[in-house]
């Protein structure tokens, strides 16, 4: 798969047109306590270790999946992991989504915590590699917190038996470290059409590879992010990973 069609895929990842933003300093508390705990990706068909960002398209949903998939040093492999890589973290992680891994003759194998096996063929490709129909890219953690400021725009769909769902989020992350965020939701089934909109606000904090959302009641979310940029455009980083969403830069 070359570069350009690994781009389509991150434009097909999220709603939105991505623009340019002029680059502003953060306010925003970066915690120097929690550290990422991952290193620098390595992928051969020898060796797959580190984080990586999966997409896979599914025909019969048409829906793109977005995950996070972490090669652990101690030869674990973790399926969207939620909230970060400490220890505590890891262990929340369901054990059908983790399991011992081996990369051998090419291929990859992963024992899965609940009995299932995956093995398929490794492919290395421009700027990752391919394997069990999926494509992984590596990523690496925001620089500081002031690379996150800025508006996005994303979401997700999915259609299945004439039914179909569509999620669209708008999240602003400001540099004095408040952030605002709306969605809505459209549920189509059949002839019957229902759906939902919501706002929140309060402070956002980045510690490592995790975003925090405080909201104004203290409720917290909190879930995994990096950069997903494109060269060719002018505005750095153009897109965004957030709690299993694409977002684009508006």
């Amino acid at each position: 798969m070359n570069r350009q069609h690994r781009l389509s895929l991150y434009r097909m990842a999220g709603p939105g047109l991505i623009g340019a933003l002029s680059a502003l300093s953060a306010c925003a508390q970066q915690d120097p306590s929690t550290p990422a705990k991952t290193v620098a990706p390595v992928y051969t068909t020898d060796q797959i270790s580190g984080l990586f960002y999966m997409q896979k398209y599914w025909i019969a949903t048409r829906n793109l999946e977005k995950a996070v998939w972490y090669f652990a040093p101690d030869g674990v492999a973790y399926y969207n992991p939620q909230t970060g890589f400490a220890a505590e973290d890891l262990a929340a992680v369901a054990s059908s989504k983790k399991g011992p891994y081996s990369v051998s003759g090419g291929r990859m194998t992963v024992q899965w915590g609940d009995g299932q096996k995956s093995d398929d063929e490794i492919k290395i490709v421009d700027g990752g590699f391919n394997w069990n129909t999926g494509m992984y890219l590596p990523v690496a953690p925001f620089e500081s917190a002031a690379e996150l400021v800025g508006s996005y725009e994303g979401g997700s769909s999915v259609s299945f038996s004439g039914n179909s769902t569509i999620i669209v989020k708008s999240l602003t992350l400001n540099a004095d470290g408040t952030f605002s965020l709306e969605g809505a939701s459209s549920l189509t089934n059949g002839d019957t059409r229902t759906g939902g909109q919501s706002a929140t606000q309060g402070k956002w904090s980045l510690s490592g590879y995790a975003l925090a959302l405080t909201d104004d009641a203290g409720k917290v979310v909190r879930g995994i992010t990096f950069p997903l940029d494109d060269a060719a455009t002018p505005s750095k980083p153009d897109r965004m990973f957030f709690a299993g969403v694409s977002y684009a830069k508006k």
